[in-house]
């Protein structure tokens, strides 16, 4: 997960990468989205968060799994 998302004129989305350690080629996950959404990542800005923030929202952690 790249931590701090991106921003861009939109606000700041949240991103999955994958990296093959074969290649050592980075990917965006295609299915880490939004519901109904067809961009790949997920905004942090104006949304209602599950335990109850509503705002924009700054990812503070990275977990890395293989």
């Amino acid at each position: 997960m790249l931590d701090g998302g991106w921003w861009s004129r939109e606000g700041a989305r949240l991103f999955v990468i994958n990296f093959d350690p074969a290649t050592g080629m980075l990917a965006i996950d295609s299915l880490f989205r939004d519901p109904g959404s067809a961009r790949p990542g997920i905004a942090m800005t104006g949304r209602t968060w599950p335990h109850g923030f509503t705002g924009t929202a700054v990812p503070h952690g990275t977990v890395f799994s293989r």
